[in-house]
């Protein structure tokens, strides 16, 4: 899968694109986290921080915007 961002091309892994299929503008990211805890059958605290830090790089290249939940 790819991600075309402003003069950007990103290649999403498997979890990449389970994440941004998650995004729906609803879902703040600790429900997007538990949802991918339980996917996955890996623990919270190992999945949330995975999770922030995707999004936040994501952010920080103008590929997503987040709103204050």
């Amino acid at each position: 899968e790819v991600l075309l961002g402003p003069e950007r091309v990103l290649m999403l892994d498997q979890v990449g694109v389970a994440v941004l299929g998650k995004l729906d503008g609803v879902a703040c990211l600790s429900e997007i986290s538990q949802a991918l805890s339980q996917v996955y059958d890996a623990p919270l605290d190992v999945i949330e921080p995975d999770v922030m830090a995707f999004v936040q790089d994501l952010v920080e290249k103008g590929m997503v915007h987040v709103r204050p939940h």
